[in-house]
């Protein structure tokens, strides 16, 4: 589900203070009505506000009750994944959640006993043109499924990582050296 992004230019008024202080406003009285005026705003502005009404809360709270509605109808999968218990798509060398989602090699994860969290969110570290990962689980013929973060993506994808599963470790290949940093999550699934 998209969700409408909520602007974010506002600007405040800005008044002239080398013509006035404060705001100005023209009083004009209305005829035939007694103590009855009108009010004109002649404030000189540098800069002139954005105007911010029941529209705009409106826009807002629609867009945090979008996300409370979906992190509400995906709590368990949320919570899943954080403890390393859910099966999700698969995708043999994925390189964000999204692509894993739709890769046309993706398949069903089988039993969670089969699956677990490597590493979560964790700073990658390459030398000698790869980043080396150990865990006794793995077996050459495990599935790896990499997912860097949305602000290291670009870096890991310049780099052309590339991923290889062994007996008790796997390694990410970097075709070229990474520019920055490069931070993932990696889920493997023993077969």
């Amino acid at each position: 589900m998209a969700i409408t992004k909520l602007s974010t230019n506002y600007k405040d008024d800005i008044i002239n203070t080398s013509v006035n202080a404060h705001r100005r406003y023209l009083m004009t009285a209305v005829s035939g009505q007694a103590d009855t005026y009108e009010l004109e705003e002649t404030t000189t502005f540098i800069q002139k506000g954005t105007d911010y009404g029941a529209d705009d809360v409106n826009g807002t709270n629609t867009a945090v009750n979008s996300v409370i509605d979906l992190a509400e109808a995906n709590a368990e999968d949320i919570n899943g994944l954080k403890s390393g218990t859910i099966a999700i798509a698969r995708a043999n060398t994925a390189t964000s959640a999204d692509s894993a989602t739709t890769a046309s090699s993706a398949t069903t994860a089988g039993s969670a006993d089969n699956d677990f969290i490597l590493c979560n969110q964790q700073a990658l570290t390459f030398s000698n043109g790869y980043c080396q990962l150990n865990d006794t689980r793995i077996t050459a013929g495990s599935i790896a499924d990499v997912y860097f973060t949305d602000a290291t993506i670009n870096t890991a994808e310049s780099a052309g990582i590339t991923v290889q599963t062994y007996a008790s470790y796997m390694r990410l290949y970097a075709s070229q050296t990474p520019t920055g940093a490069i931070v993932a999550t990696i889920r493997i699934r023993v077969v």
